[in-house]
């Protein structure tokens, strides 16, 4: 038999089955033994979801009052240390605060300096140097070049003279200034090295050579590289 059944379903049945039914709202609903009524049934569910609503309402209670209480005895310390001159308390807190934004500023300044004067250093280098030479390029004119902040506090790159203090230079009169330099020479597109009239216009290192000193100071790659396309060295100084 059906728990519950509609007026008309009810109407269908026989007296005998009428009797097992009880009218409750449109519907009709089986009495069953034991059953608690529709309306004690609805009073149970709102029973359990004021419990529920109270046992949120006790723990988020719970967590402020965890919070405060943090908070409490963080001030109090802090007032407990003042008062009895505990310098060391204090100062180790607020080393802590400093050292990490230095720490957070190093990273900013690293990423300002990688996309200022760094990037334009591999840019010059990437013009002017021959295959397998602008790693080491890059690096000596990287240091020539520093990344400082304006009263606004943009970042700009600064040409340093060759004693490492900040010049009137331009950077495309630092390019020049490296293009020409002969101790760059055997690194330099169009440029002649080693005094054997030998012209690389040609972009590769054929006919290029280099001190011991200068190879020494290229990467891995550009090593490789440079003896590849048929770079020579030289011990001479």
């Amino acid at each position: 038999m059906k728990y519950k059944v509609s007026k008309e379903e009810h109407a269908a049945l026989d007296d005998a089955n009428k009797a097992l039914y009880k009218a409750t709202g449109e519907d009709f609903t089986l009495i069953v033994e034991g059953m608690p009524e529709t309306e004690d049934v609805a009073g149970l569910k709102k029973n359990l979801a004021d419990l529920l609503g109270e046992k949120k309402a006790a723990k988020a209670a719970e967590e402020a009052a965890t919070q405060k209480a943090a908070a409490t005895q963080a001030a109090a310390d802090l007032a407990a240390a003042n008062k009895s001159g505990d310098i060391d308390a204090i100062n180790k807190s607020w080393q802590g605060k400093f050292d990490a934004q230095a720490l957070r500023l190093e990273g900013i300044t690293g990423q300002l300096h990688s996309a200022t004067s760094g990037a334009t250093a591999t840019s010059i280098a990437a013009s002017i140097s021959i295959a397998g030479s602008q790693g080491i390029l890059a690096d000596a004119i990287g240091r020539r070049l520093k990344t400082e902040f304006d009263e606004t506090g943009q970042a700009k790159t600064v040409v340093l003279g060759v004693d490492g203090k900040p010049s009137a230079l331009t950077v495309e009169e630092l390019t020049t200034e490296f293009k020409t330099n002969a101790a760059y020479a055997p690194l330099i597109v169009g440029s002649k090295a080693g005094g054997n009239g030998t012209n690389n216009a040609g972009g590769g290192a054929e006919g290029k050579v280099i001190t011991r000193s200068q190879f020494d100071e290229m990467g891995a790659g550009d090593r490789s590289a440079y003896l590849k396309d048929g770079g020579t060295l030289t011990d001479a100084a």
